[in-house]
């Protein structure tokens, strides 16, 4: 659709419409030799790219998934997340790394052990085991 609108109907390449049109996909308006050969085949060349574990699970959804851990907590119990951080100042998450968050994902299972009420305690490590099996997995 951007290309008919640069190319068909004139608008600029940098200009707000096309810029609005792929932003949400994180798009750019640039020719791509291998997407022009394999499109006709129906093969679209981004769908072959494995996600990047890091950025996109350890830095993104793990990331945001222990910060709503953290304030579960905190509705449970300011002592529970002083208790969590006995040894290390985890919760605040300053300096943290992609590779940091990978350590908290290993290590979170036996450190939300027993924190939370009991009903709560065992969503929350099903879904931490859940979540370390599958990113155990993903790392194969």
């Amino acid at each position: 659709m951007a290309h008919s609108w640069i190319y068909e109907h004139g608008y600029p390449v940098d200009g707000k419409a096309v810029n609005d049109l792929l932003k949400s996909q994180s798009l750019t308006p640039n020719h791509n030799a291998f997407s022009e050969k394999l499109l006709p085949e129906g093969i679209n060349i981004y769908e072959l790219f494995v996600p990047d574990q890091m950025h996109e699970v350890e830095g993104g959804g793990w990331k945001s998934y222990f910060t709503h851990l953290i304030c579960i907590c905190h509705a449970c119990g300011s002592d529970i997340v002083q208790e969590l951080n006995k040894w290390n100042d985890t919760t605040s998450q300053k300096k943290f790394a992609a590779c940091d968050y990978e350590d908290t994902i290993q290590c979170a299972l036996p450190c939300f052990e027993g924190l939370l009420p009991k009903n709560e305690n065992k969503i929350i490590l099903n879904n931490l085991f859940d979540f370390a099996t599958w990113h155990g997995f993903t790392k194969l």
